[in-house]
């Protein structure tokens, strides 16, 4: 049977020179407040399959090489927190894909930075 991560990768046009900034989030519906273990066993993962991530108070920004790269990382992520014993989750994904010049989570940081500089 057919993956969505599979039927993406056949239908999406590799674009080797540009990359996709994907934010996520995972939210474990345990009845704690606390996701923090979650969050860094989210960390531990990304860390391990060596993925260049920035981490935010409201969620974890990945780079990837194409949008359907980006959705294996997140689904693979999203059934590790699984396999932990949770039994429902809610994973909340936004995709920033921009085909005209390269985008990383380094450029989009500079570009800040010299704004904040270019003011003191």
């Amino acid at each position: 049977m057919p993956t969505l991560i599979n039927e993406l990768n056949s239908k999406f046009i590799k674009v080797t020179s540009m990359t996709v900034l994907i934010s996520f989030y995972i939210v474990p519906l345990t009845g704690s407040p606390s996701i923090s273990r979650y969050v860094g066993e989210v960390i531990h993962f990304l860390r391990e399959k060596n993925i260049k991530f920035m981490l935010t108070p409201e969620s974890t920004i990945i780079e990837a090489r194409d949008v359907a790269e980006g959705l294996k990382i997140i689904a693979e992520a999203h059934e590790g927190i699984m396999s932990l014993g949770v039994k429902r989750m809610v994973t909340v994904i936004k995709i920033d894909d921009r085909r005209d010049k390269p985008l990383t989570l380094d450029i989009m940081k500079h570009k800040v930075d010299t704004i904040l500089m270019d003011h003191i």
